[in-house]
């Protein structure tokens, strides 16, 4: 799934309204690159602090998208870079891509090894230690919800943003997504294969909708996605509502899976609803 026009056109829309300081006198702006959370060689990260930053500083969990099977943390470096002139601090990670061998419990292990690395460091980094936000793009959308309802720690996880994400490996989806590129992709991160009916159980385990919980979600999708339906979204937010968990769905009327943010409108509406749940919910109790 490919979002290379989503991330360079939210990238600018974030540079577009970089946060006033407050005259707070703190710690400098610091980016760290390319650092070790695990042994293997995807397993790195980047981790970008604001100046005046305090342990009440937003932190956002970056996970970039790619079809489970492509992709990298650079894809969405110039939205880590906008949210640091926001003020929030951010850890943009590469994982191990989804294969024959490798499925979503090593994705997830991956998200979590991530986690305990930013936990191990707080103190040094003078970062949160917990209440953080997860904020994907396509497949790692699905990753962050799929992790926050999951499989996150006891105040881990204070919020989760999706932007065209995957909510539920429904027969309807799997049966669209037989007939399109990404069947094998999905097939490695369920570890299972695409057949007949009835499903491989490992599909609904691996389904976000199969696991909520109550962590409040932000959904932006386009009206008009034909690589994640825009259903998928109308679905997850349904059981969201009935379980009585916070949510937001913001509908892009025509977009496609890019979120229509060639359209100026689109990017500042995004940009501001993202903004604003971040925000809101990192410091929610």
């Amino acid at each position: 799934m490919k979002v290379n026009i989503l991330l360079l056109f939210l990238a600018v829309a974030l540079c577009s309204c970089k946060k006033e300081n407050d005259g707070i006198i703190g710690t400098e702006q610091e980016r760290l690159s390319n650092l070790s959370y695990g042994t293997d060689a995807r397993q790195k990260m980047d981790v970008y602090l604001p100046a005046y930053r305090t342990e009440s500083t937003p932190l956002v969990v970056l996970l970039h998208g790619g079809s489970w099977i492509s992709g990298n943390k650079e894809d969405v470096q110039f939205i880590q870079a906008a949210l640091q002139q926001q003020g929030i601090a951010s850890v943009n990670m590469n994982y191990r891509y989804a294969s024959a061998t490798n499925h979503y419990e090593g994705m997830m292990a991956d998200v979590a090894a991530a986690l305990a690395f930013v936990r191990n460091h707080a103190d040094e980094w003078r970062v949160r230690d917990k209440g953080v936000v997860l904020l994907g793009v396509s497949a790692g959308a699905h990753m962050g919800l799929l992790y926050a309802y999951g499989y996150k720690k006891p105040g881990e996880i204070n919020a989760v943003i999706s932007l065209a994400g995957p909510g539920s490996f429904s027969s309807e989806f799997l049966g669209l997504a037989a007939l399109s590129s990404l069947k094998q992709a999905i097939e490695y991160m369920a570890g299972a294969a695409i057949t007949a009916l009835p499903l491989n159980s490992r599909f609904t385990e691996a389904s976000p909708a199969a696991k909520i919980s109550n962590v409040p979600t932000l959904m932006v999708h386009g009206t008009a996605d034909l690589t994640v339906p825009y259903q998928q979204s109308v679905i997850l937010q349904a059981m969201l509502t009935g379980k009585g968990v916070t949510n937001k769905l913001v509908t892009i009327e025509g977009a496609g899976h890019d979120l229509g943010l060639a359209v100026e409108s689109n990017r500042v509406r995004i940009l501001g609803e993202v903004i604003s749940w971040i925000n809101n919910y990192s410091n929610a109790d």
